[in-house]
Formats: C-alpha cells, sequence, structure tokens
C-alpha cells in the first residue's frame, strides 16, 4: 500500500516532545482519518458479509433467533401482572394501548429507527457511542459520558441476570394451569434451573449456530402467539380502541399515582431493546428491522390484544396467556413457549460479551479470553468467564426470588436507567460527532428523555421489593472497570516516568547478530519496555533481529488490513525495528502472526551475513533477499484471529525462531495516599494477578515467551 496513507509518520516521531498521551492521541487520529479517507472504496469489514438477499435473510433468522427472544417473550408476564383485581373495560384498553404505544415509541421510534443509526462501523451498544465522541472534546465531559456509559452498560449485565429467570420462570409456571392441585409447584425451580444450566452450556457453540437453530422455532413462536391472538381478538373487536393514544393518555392521567405507577410494569414489555442495539454487530441494522417491522411486532401487538380480550370475556383470569389457548395446543404451547423462554435469555447474554469485549479493548476491564465463533460475523464472540458468572447469578437469582411475581418487583428499574443512560449518550452523538442542529436535538432528545423518565420515575418504587438486586449488580460492575481504568492509567505513567529513553538503552548494548530473534511489548515507542530494563544487565549481546512492539487500540471496531502495521528500521542495517500495529475494539490481538507476517511476505528482511549465523534449520534455507525497506507502512492479509493461545507455536519457512519479552507487573500504593485511593490500587492489584496475563492477551504462546517480574509503586 501506498505510504502517504501514513504520510504524518514523520511529523508523530517529532512530536514526541508533547508528551506520551499526546502521541497516542496523535497516531489515533492518523488511522482514524486514513479509514476514513478510504472508506468509499470498499465496503467495511463489518458489513461485507452482510450484503445480498440470501445474506440478510439468514442474517434476519439469526436475528430472531437470539435478539427478539426477550421482548418476544414478554407476553408471557406482563398483562398478568398489570391488574390487583379484576379489571373494568376501562382498564384493560387503556393498559393495552399503554403497552402497545411503548412497543410502537420506545422499540420502533427509539431504537429501530433512530439509534441503531449510530454505528460504529456495524458495532452497537452503548460503548460504542462512547467511540463516537469526538477527541476533540472537552476532557471533563468526555469523562463524564464515557462513566455514564459504563454505569449504562454495567446495568444491561444486571439485567442479563434477571431476563433469564423472570422468562423461563413464566413458562414453567404456566405447568399450573395445565395441572390442577397444585402438585407442580414444587417442581418449578428445580425444572428452570436444569433449563437454564443447560442454556449456558451451549453457549460456547456460538450466537451464529444457536441463531440458526433458535431462529425457526421463535419464527414459529412469534406466528402461533399472533394467530392465537388474532383467534381471541375476533370476540372482543372493541381491543382495537386501544391504538388510540387517547386510551393509555386518559388511562394514566385519571387514575392518579395507580395509572402512573402502571408504566412500571408497562415497561416490561420493552426490556431486551438494549440488548437489541448492543447486538447490533452479531446480524447488522438490516436483518433486525426487517425482523421488527414484518415479524416480531405484529405478532406481540395480536397476542397483547387477544390478551386484554381475554380479560374483556372473563375478567377473573389469572394467566390471560395460556388461558386463552385453545385445549388441544394448550401442551404444544408450553413445550414451545418453554423453548422460547430458553431462547429469549440469549440477546442480552450475547450482548454481555460484546459489553464486555468492547471495555477490555477500550482498557476499562481485566483482559480475558475471547472466543470468535463465527468465520463470517466479526461481531460473535464467546466469553467462558462472563457466561459462568452469569449462570451462577441467574440460578441464584431463580433460587432466591422462587416465582415471576417475585421477580417482576426486582425488573424494569435497570432497563430504564440504561435507557436514559442512551439517549443521553445519542443526543451528544447527534451534535459532536453526527453534527446535527439544535433544531433537530432538541425536539428530538426531549420526546426520549420525557418517556424514559416517566418509566425511570415509575419503577423507583421497585427498589425495595427486590429493584436493588440488579442496581447493586451493577455498581459493582461499574466499580470494577472504573478501578481497572484508574489503576491502569496510575500504573502506566509510572512506567513512563521511570523507564529511560530507547535510544539510550540501545546505546549501550552490544548490537552483534546474534541467533534467534526477539520482541519487546512495550507501552510508548519512544521508551524502553520495562521487562528490557529489568534484563539488560544480565544481557551481553543483543537478539537479532529485535522488535519493539507497539499495540494500539482505536475507537472503531475494526481496523482494515492495510492500516493493521506501521514498521520502520531503528538503527539502518542492524535488525532493530520499532513495529506499531493497530486494533479496533471488538478485534483479537494475535502479535506472533502479525510479527511472522512480515518476514513471509518479505516486508522485514534480514542482513545476508547475519542469516548465516542463524540456526542450522535456517542456514539451509535459500531465501531471495529483495531491496530492504527501510520502513514499511502498512501490508495486505487476510488475518485469522481465531488462536486461544493454547495450541503450538508452530515453526514457519524463511521465519526465525522468536523469543517474546512481557512483563508481569505487581502495583502498590504509597501509605501518605488517602485510604480510598490505597483501597483502589489493592483492588487492582488483585485484579491485576488475577486477569489473563499479557501472554494469552497478546496471543503469544508460552513456549515462545518470557515473562520478567516488576513491582512498582503508584
Amino acid at each position: 500500500m501506498d505510504s502517504n496513507n501514513y504520510s504524518n509518520k514523520s511529523e508523530s516521531d517529532s512530536s514526541r516532545s508533547q508528551g506520551t498521551e499526546n502521541l497516542v492521541e496523535i497516531r489515533e487520529e492518523q488511522v482514524v482519518q486514513s479509514i476514513q479517507r478510504i472508506t468509499s472504496l470498499y465496503p467495511s469489514m463489518g458489513e461485507k458479509n452482510r450484503s445480498g438477499l440470501w445474506n440478510t435473510f439468514y442474517l434476519s433468522i439469526t436475528a430472531i433467533g437470539c435478539i427478539f427472544g426477550d421482548i418476544g417473550t414478554s407476553p408471557l408476564y406482563v398483562y398478568a401482572s398489570m391488574f390487583k383485581g379484576p379489571p373494568g373495560e376501562k382498564e384493560v384498553i387503556g393498559s393495552l394501548s399503554l403497552i402497545l404505544w411503548a412497543l410502537i415509541m420506545v422499540v420502533t421510534v427509539k431504537y429501530v429507527i433512530f439509534i441503531l443509526n449510530a454505528d460504529n462501523n456495524g458495532e452497537g451498544g452503548i460503548i460504542a457511542l462512547v467511540s463516537l465522541i469526538p477527541k476533540q472534546t472537552n476532557p471533563k465531559l468526555k469523562s463524564a459520558l464515557t462513566i455514564l456509559a459504563l454505569c449504562g452498560s454495567s446495568f444491561i449485565l444486571g439485567d442479563g441476570v434477571i431476563t433469564p429467570a423472570v422468562s423461563l420462570l413464566s413458562a414453567v409456571e404456566g405447568l399450573e394451569v395445565g395441572v390442577p392441585g397444585g402438585e407442580i409447584t414444587k417442581w418449578i425451580v428445580p425444572i428452570t434451573v436444569v433449563i437454564l444450566f443447560f442454556l449456558f452450556v451451549v453457549q460456547s457453540f456460538g450466537t451464529e449456530a444457536i441463531g440458526i437453530v433458535c431462529g425457526p422455532i421463535m419464527i414459529l413462536w412469534f406466528f402461533s402467539i399472533g394467530i392465537f391472538g388474532l383467534l381471541k381478538v375476533i370476540d372482543h373487536p372493541i381491543v382495537f380502541r386501544a391504538f388510540n393514544p387517547w386510551e393509555g393518555i386518559q388511562h394514566f392521567l385519571l387514575d392518579g399515582s395507580r395509572g402512573f405507577l402502571l408504566l412500571g410494569t408497562v415497561i416490561l414489555c420493552v426490556t431486551g431493546c438494549e440488548a437489541l442495539y448492543a447486538d447490533l454487530g452479531h446480524t447488522g441494522k438490516k436483518p433486525i428491522r426487517l425482523s421488527w417491522i414484518l415479524i416480531v411486532m405484529p405478532s406481540l401487538m395480536l397476542n397483547y390484544l387477544g390478551q386484554a380480550s381475554q380479560f374483556l370475556g372473563n375478567p377473573d383470569t389469572s394467566n390471560p396467556f395460556f388461558e386463552m389457548i385453545p385445549t388441544s395446543f394448550f401442551w404444544p404451547m408450553i413445550v414451545l413457549a418453554t423453548v422460547a423462554c430458553v431462547i429469549a435469555s440469549q440477546g442480552l447474554i450475547s450482548g454481555s460479551f460484546s459489553i464486555i469485549n468492547q471495555v477490555i479493548s477500550l482498557k476499562f476491564f481485566p483482559p480475558l479470553h475471547v472466543k470468535h465463533t463465527s468465520n463470517k460475523i466479526s461481531g460473535q464472540i464467546y466469553i467462558a468467564q462472563v457466561n459462568w458468572v452469569l449462570a451462577f447469578l441467574t440460578l441464584i437469582t431463580v433460587i432466591g426470588f422462587k416465582h415471576s411475581s417475585s421477580l417482576i418487583g426486582a425488573y424494569g428499574l435497570g432497563v430504564s436507567m440504561v435507557m436514559i443512560a442512551t439517549t443521553i449518550m445519542y443526543i451528544f452523538v447527534l451534535r459532536l460527532h453526527f453534527r446535527y442542529s439544535y433544531w433537530i436535538i432538541t425536539p428530538l432528545g426531549l420526546g426520549f428523555i420525557i418517556m424514559d423518565g416517566l418509566f425511570f420515575t415509575s419503577s423507583i418504587e421497585k427498589i425495595p421489593t427486590g429493584g436493588w438486586y440488579p442496581i447493586v449488580i451493577g455498581i459493582v460492575m461499574s466499580s470494577i472497570m472504573l478501578i481497572w481504568r484508574y489503576g491502569r492509567s496510575k500504573m502506566v505513567k509510572v512506567i513512563h516516568d521511570s523507564s529511560p529513553p530507547l535510544s539510550t538503552s540501545l546505546q549501550q548494548v552490544d548490537l552483534l547478530n546474534r541467533g534467534d530473534a526477539a520482541v519487546f511489548m512495550s507501552h510508548y515507542e519512544e521508551k524502553t519496555p520495562l521487562s528490557l530494563v529489568k534484563l539488560q544487565p544480565f544481557l551481553t549481546h543483543m537478539p537479532y533481529p529485535l522488535f519493539f512492539v507497539n499495540i494500539y487500540h482505536l475507537p472503531v471496531p475494526f481496523i482494515k488490513d492495510e492500516h493493521r502495521v506501521v514498521a520502520k528500521e531503528l538503527i539502518p542495517d542492524r535488525g532493530v525495528f520499532q513495529v506499531s500495529i493497530n486494533y479496533g475494539y471488538a478485534e483479537i490481538i494475535n502479535v506472533p502472526w502479525v510479527i511472522k507476517k512480515l518476514f513471509i511476505e518479505r516486508h522485514i528482511q534480514l542482513n545476508p551475513k547475519s542469516i548465516n549465523k542463524l540456526k542450522t534449520q535456517q542456514k539451509q534455507e535459500q531465501m531471495e533477499i529483495p531491496p530492504t525497506k527501510k520502513e514499511i507502512v502498512g501490508y495486505h492479509y487476510t488475518e485469522r484471529n481465531d488462536t486461544d493461545g493454547s495450541d503450538v507455536e508452530l515453526e514457519v519457512q524463511g521465519v526465525p525462531h522468536i523469543t517474546y519479552f512481557l512483563s508481569r507487573l505487581r502495583v502498590k500504593s504509597s501509605k501518605k495516599q488517602f485510604i480510598l485511593k490505597r483501597l483502589s490500587i489493592f483492588i487492582y492489584d488483585v485484579l491485576l494477578q488475577n486477569s489473563r496475563s499479557e501472554a494469552h492477551y497478546y496471543g503469544i504462546h508460552h513456549s515462545s515467551m518470557m515473562e520478567i517480574g516488576s513491582k512498582i509503586q503508584i
């Protein structure tokens, strides 16, 4: 690729005196600007596998299977929990109107039409909104928005615990309708626990496998609930009055505090819309929109209309969903509802994987192993630790609350808080990134904030009855993210200030060419890596060739291959290279693959005299040496980020054996620091020691690396 794409490289070199943080920002801006210049030349990585009629159809089925399950199973419990006693016609129509217009305004208008457009190269979620905030934004404002987004993503994780529990409990409780006498009640919790455990076990197969299997099942579910609802509507067509918004407004305004608090239950019909946005990278916008408009929303509305008709025909109804099912279809619907509720949990579980992967890449969370489960869509991932923590908390929730009616009291507050956070972030992104005028932003933002605010304030009364539970989970997750970010920033600053310039370190060693190559992972280009500082007194000669590698995570989900690498030779003809590797926040790092590709594609060339000094295996190899490139700016290759660090690292012909030198750090605080800072640093050190090692994070096999331990005070 032409070096003009990185024409500011020399400017970056000359700007090192401006400070390391400025250097990182300058480099990120160079890459982002370069990507923007060539975006129109070819499709982005996030969308290139989603075009075409067949792929759209395929991904639409996947979306129905793994994204719309939460919203799709809400008819099981929403309407049943609306009334404390037998309702009158006015209450039935008014409540139904609130539900229908919540689906229209919150899901269709806010999320499907507007917020899905705020994607970052195909990736969605509240973290993606953070990455869309321009770098020139006021630092304090950007920090505040980042914290807001982290809190919002934490509450999504909190809801990821409650959603599987309440959905599946509601379905299994349908057995109480079909088995009179109460004998089945004692088996509700054990059955739910077994099914939930199975759900979390199959997560490792990925959302592509789960979605394509569950998609047809969920299509059957939506058609079934829509048809049964339509058959019931025939008995009382008066329920179509609910499409008049005044019916809902009148019920909300004239029924006093009862009508206001009713919104705390209505919000349950739109739970899962945040997961819908977070899962954008799994399928793309078009499949989500087509699935919602053509299948999901019509089916949900017909079913809610049918339940309203059931109440009008029998006000003493306790479970309108199952009681309106014809007797001959009751048991098949019990089975289908149970399977659908298993699938209902998939949206938030897969969304949780996406959120954790994004915050890891943005350095707000300890490194974890991220497994890509699809060769077609980069956003389909699995994180084992997240999966099993969610499994444990969900099972504890089922055992502790025991009944879906108890969980309803804990459900909804976290959802409303996430919706408010997303709205605020979206408003700032419209202004700062998309440059929309205030004439557009003000009415749109006010409308969304008022709508979200009403849902939030009506849900506050749930705190004593279980609403505290997802809030505690959200606070714990937010604290971990903020402590990790604080501790890491302090640690990196100390390393930067205490490390000597790289040029000084290279002058103090003999650069006589030796056998094996070495790679030192570094935080900053102009500073000596801490591993080399500790190792240098014991080295008589430096290895050949020698690489100093920096990893840059840029505020975009995926980096095109042409912008992956910038490499230059620091000392001419002595085999000392500076290599900078760029990754998006949704990508998996694989440093050995990148370094070997530099050799394989002849971007890094060995000195012919030095080749004769390599191992016997390399002595026997005949390599044609083209002219040496003093600076390499980008190269193109098809990268497979599927290593998990467990496979043996294979030798490649024409590539010398490479040893990777890493740092294993511990931190401690000064006794003079404030107690809260000391506690934060202590927690950070615990997280640091129990997090994934740098070797796993960089994709380096243990047989090819050496860790140098250090303890620093921050």
